[in-house]
């Protein structure tokens, strides 16, 4: 993700870091990390997306299943609740889905947007 193409969003790993440590001191906890991670990973398997853009931008979330999906569709995801696109394993498969799906967070002590979503791959 080039940064010029994507008006900064796609800035590199080393500002991305600098920025996590920054909103971690001064901004109430945001999913940025997995954020930066599943927008980076969708970039690089499908650089013709026509999401990037509001991806870079912050106007569409991304995240990330924590555990392999197996024979399962379903899986927890932090910022799950809010994110617009999640990415997980299959298998080996790497399997991208839109999230069109409301879930409610989990309970947590932190009171982030942790939920279970089912992914639909298109």
């Amino acid at each position: 993700m080039p940064s010029g193409e994507l008006r900064g969003g796609g800035a590199d790993l080393t500002t991305a870091a600098i920025v996590a440590n920054l909103l971690g001191t001064y901004v109430a906890p945001i999913p940025f990390i997995e954020h930066v991670v599943a927008a980076r990973l969708l970039a690089s398997l499908d650089q013709s997306n026509a999401n990037l853009p509001l991806l870079a931008t912050g106007e569409m979330i991304g995240s990330l299943a924590l555990q392999s999906l197996h024979d399962s569709t379903s899986a927890i995801v932090p910022a799950g609740a809010i994110a617009n696109y999640i990415i997980g394993l299959r298998g080996e498969e790497i399997v991208v889905a839109e999230n069109t799906i409301d879930a409610s967070p989990l309970r947590n002590t932190a009171n982030l947007p942790i939920a279970r979503q089912i992914l639909m791959t298109q």
